[in-house]
């Protein structure tokens, strides 16, 4: 597996939210923190980089931001 590398970061300039985009290698996510924080606030799953593993191989997954499973 490749380790997670982030692809983009901006901070709004208004609320002090970054928005930050990492592949972690099986699957992308977004990342929103909180105000002046690197504590995400929110995310959200974006693509897939590996065939949807089933429901009973995600736990095989042991990070937070597992791949979507297929359906």
């Amino acid at each position: 597996m490749i380790d997670k590398f982030t692809i983009i970061t901006e901070t709004h300039p208004v609320s002090k939210k970054e928005a930050r985009v990492e592949d972690h290698g099986h699957s992308a996510w977004l990342y929103l923190t909180q105000t002046n924080s690197p504590v995400v606030a929110a995310d959200a799953w974006i693509y897939n980089r590996i065939p949807a593993p089933s429901q009973t191989e995600i736990t095989q997954f042991k990070t937070a931001s597992p791949p979507a499973v297929s359906s």
